[in-house]
């Protein structure tokens, strides 16, 4: 896990936890993963982040293929990717994000 910092001042990436990401169900096109909150972090949870690729498509797009979605609140605990092609490989990242205590 790699972390980057954040501009905004009172918001930093919580670095060394990331949440575990579970797939709940899928489809042919749609992907819906969950995880459970952090804990036992500093301040409150400000936003996840999730960045995904398509890794058979990877080396095509000039940022690695990486989309990220990002999800205000840390109370949110599932979303669906939609819109995935059939058949390929995809790596999920998720990350998290807090207001300094």
């Amino acid at each position: 896990c790699t972390a980057k910092s954040v501009e905004s001042p009172g918001i930093s990436t919580i670095v060394g936890k990331v949440p575990t990401l579970t797939l709940l169900d899928a489809t042919i096109r749609d992907l819906i993963v969950t995880w459970e909150p952090l804990s036992g972090t500093p301040g409150i949870i400000f936003q996840y982040l999730l960045r995904f690729r398509d890794l058979d498509r990877a080396s095509q797009t000039a940022t690695g293929g990486f989309e990220t979605r990002s999800y205000t609140g840390g109370s949110r605990t599932s979303i669906t990717v939609e819109d995935l092609e059939p058949n390929n490989r995809y790596e999920l990242i998720m990350s998290a994000t807090n207001t300094d205590a």
